[in-house]
């Protein structure tokens, strides 16, 4: 009888042992889900830390990259600014050059009517020239007709103190 109890006994307990067993079993799985559980997210995690640190890493290229774009627009701007200014040259310079334009042509009108004009005095000129001549001419004429009216008053003076000496020299004569 003592034997039954106490084989009643070391079955109840090996049934507790049992029911014991399968307990730590469960949470022995439930450790190990938990463990695998953990270890995937710490591997989600280090997967984001690294896309984080890319999407940073990605970030600062943009910036890097958005200031040369604002140093280029300013350069572009710069050259704009350059080229609107140069365009005012430009057309300042042709503004210039079309009035040098006008006044080139302006001053061959003047030169051609200069022109006209020296001809006229050269035409003038040889008027005064020939002019000059004919009285230098007439001069010379003047001067030869005085010389022979001198020529001939001189000659009269001499025929009349010779008809004057005629008779004289006739009386001795005679």
């Amino acid at each position: 009888h003592a034997s039954v109890l106490f084989m009643s006994q070391c079955c109840s307990c090996l049934s507790q042992c049992c029911s014991c067993l399968s307990v730590v079993h469960v949470c022995l799985s439930v450790v190990h889900a938990s463990v695998l559980f953990m270890s995937v997210s710490v591997l989600f995690m280090s997967v984001s830390v690294l896309f984080v640190s890319q999407c940073c890493s990605c970030l600062s290229q943009c910036c890097s990259c958005l200031s040369v774009v604002h140093v280029c627009l300013s350069v572009v701007h710069v050259c704009l600014s350059v080229v609107r200014v140069s365009v005012l040259f430009m057309s300042a310079s042709v503004l210039f050059v079309s009035q040098c334009c006008s006044c080139l042509s302006q001053c061959c009108s003047c030169l051609s009517q200069c022109c006209s004009c020296l001809s006229v005095v050269h035409v003038c000129l040889s008027v005064v020239r020939v002019s000059v001549l004919f009285v230098s001419q007439c001069c010379s004429c003047l001067s030869v007709v005085r010389v022979s009216v001198l020529f001939v008053s001189q000659l009269c003076n001499n025929i009349g103190t010779l008809m004057q000496w005629i008779p004289v020299w006739a009386k001795r004569c005679g």
